[in-house]
């Protein structure tokens, strides 16, 4: 059991883990009816299924989509920010990257919100909050 998870219900909550590595995506149909009266938790890429797109991994990664041939690369539409996460690590590792992300959220109409390694985004309703 992740770390996280055993924290969280020491705080009393009632913790439900998905791992989109290795269950079927179909249980997310299931669970996004239920996550919306819930607390949601997306670490790395799973903060970025909960926006409405994550062509932002295609961008960069197109060749994470070999094994499944994606054709639509919407999120879940759960909340309307999209998130990158590991920003930081990502300025070292792609050429260019921030203008990357720059010309894509032309090309896409889409805001992307960058956040580094111990940061957290928290959405409640229309409010928003970076923590740092």
């Amino acid at each position: 059991m992740p770390r996280h998870t055993i924290e969280l219900e020491k705080l009393g909550l009632e913790v439900t883990f998905f791992d989109i590595e290795i269950q079927s995506p179909e249980l997310l149909e299931e669970l996004e009816r239920y996550i919306k009266s819930k607390i949601v938790i997306g670490a790395s890429a799973g903060s970025m299924v909960f926006g409405s797109t994550i062509a932002l991994i295609h961008e960069f990664d197109p060749q994470l989509n070999e094994p499944v041939y994606l054709t639509d690369f919407s999120g879940l539409g759960l909340t309307n920010i999209n998130i990158c996460p590991h920003t930081s690590r990502f300025v070292e590792r792609y050429d260019n990257f921030l203008e990357r992300i720059e010309a894509f959220e032309k090309r896409s109409n889409t805001q992307i919100t960058r956040i580094d390694d111990g940061q957290a985004v928290f959405i409640d309703g229309d409010n928003v909050w970076i923590v740092y």
